[in-house]
């Protein structure tokens, strides 16, 4: 009778076990195996009452996350969880030790904390992943002596199946975050990239550059109007076919910037000069850098303090190689009464918005932190180093560049 007594809750224990091994598999929160392994396993082990606790690695705290028993809610909330600190009564001292424990009369143990009523039994199951202590299980029983090394067996199989399952839902979780997060910023991304674009492509500035090209035929000046003519039209068409591309290589930005420099030149009766220059360290073709990245510190740095200030200027823009970064130097010589001078304050306003969020969400989409350091006489852009692929060298294969 005993044997066949004994059996029989060896088969019952094994098919708890099975129901938790299987039950959610691939489709639960933290939240649903916690819930689940209270209601549906825990239950069925005959216990009065169990709580699960996870430990809260900032605080040093183990939280009741779930319930069963007289404490179990009606619905997943918690309204009051249990806190125990770590090594605070039997649920804190195995948390901290990582051993299992059975009280078997809990009224001889000073480390007891009694809760909603008094209980003389107690079990408590550290749920451990990888040698880490990530919370506990933990029964109570009014009578004495009322857990057995079986239930113990037990306990630590299911802790050990609910650590899996934990982890994995954690893992799924913050994948799951880590998605939407650069879905988010992929979006603003998007937006700010094209308002960046519309910025290039303003009406203001298509209007300009046709009423320069109006200006030079009418002035009877046909080789300049050609000229700013077959200027526009390149930076049109490499500023759209770009457009759509989250890099580029230096060779492609500095023709976008050798074309909007002559445009703005020629539109401003020569009023700047401008050099760009790379060291023959950063091999232009296989280098990129963001989209829309430089165009921009270059275009409000010659309007705000040439074009605007009616001085003339000397832009210049050199790039070079540093250990793993790209370094992108932006330099303004302004000159007036022949005396050369510097800007006096750094450069801010609500022009210069657009492009500080730009940095910062090509540093959160791509992780590449971009570090802007401006100095008296312009700015230095350090950008992380990043290679094309060898299918999107376009601007290599179609025999174009600077």
């Amino acid at each position: 009778m005993k044997s066949n007594q004994k059996g029989a809750e060896e088969d019952h224990i094994e098919e708890i076990i099975n129901y938790f091994a299987i039950s959610l598999f691939g489709q639960n929160t933290e939240e649903e195996i916690l819930w689940d392994l209270a209601r549906n396993c825990i239950s069925r082990l005959g216990f009065e009452d169990c709580v699960i606790y996870i430990l809260d690695e900032e605080r040093q705290m183990l939280v009741q996350k779930a319930a069963y028993g007289p404490r179990n809610p009606k619905d997943y909330t918690i309204y009051r969880p249990i806190e125990i600190p770590m090594g605070s009564g039997i649920v804190g001292s195995v948390a901290r030790t990582g051993v299992a424990e059975i009280i078997a009369d809990t009224s001889r143990d000073p480390r007891y904390i009694r809760d909603d009523a008094f209980r003389y039994s107690e079990i408590s199951v550290p749920i451990i992943f990888e040698d880490k202590v990530i919370g506990v299980i933990d029964s109570e029983h009014t009578a004495r002596n009322f857990f057995s090394e079986r239930h113990l067996n037990t306990l630590r199989l299911i802790a050990s199946l609910c650590a899996n399952k934990l982890m994995r839902a954690r893992a799924e979780a913050e994948k799951k975050a880590h998605q939407e997060t650069l879905y988010h910023a992929q979006q603003e991304l998007s937006a700010l990239s094209l308002k960046a674009l519309r910025a290039q492509m303003n009406p203001h500035f298509i209007f300009n550059a046709l009423n320069a090209i109006q200006y030079f035929i009418t002035e009877n000046r046909p080789t300049e109007a050609m000229k700013f003519l077959s200027l526009f039209s390149r930076f049109i068409r490499t500023t759209l076919e770009t457009s759509d591309q989250s890099f580029l290589p230096v060779a492609c930005e500095l023709e976008i910037l050798d074309t909007y420099l002559k445009l703005e030149r020629m539109r401003f009766n020569q009023r700047f000069d401008f050099t760009l220059s790379v060291d023959p360290a950063v091999q232009v073709y296989e280098t990129e850098i963001p989209v829309l990245l430089i165009q921009p510190f270059v275009e409000r740095i010659l309007t705000e303090r040439i074009l605007l200030a009616k001085k003339h200027g000397r832009l210049d823009v050199h790039f070079r190689a540093q250990e793993k970064q790209v370094l992108c130097g932006i330099r303004l010589e302004l000159r007036e009464d022949g005396l050369q001078t510097v800007p006096s304050q750094p450069y801010s306003g609500p022009s210069w918005h657009a492009i500080r969020e730009r940095i910062h969400l090509i540093g959160k989409l791509f992780g590449m932190p971009i570090n802007v350091d401006w100095v008296p006489d312009g700015v230095d852009i350090a950008i992380p180093l990043h290679r094309a692929e060898p299918h999107r060298n376009t601007l290599k294969n179609r025999g174009r560049g600077f």
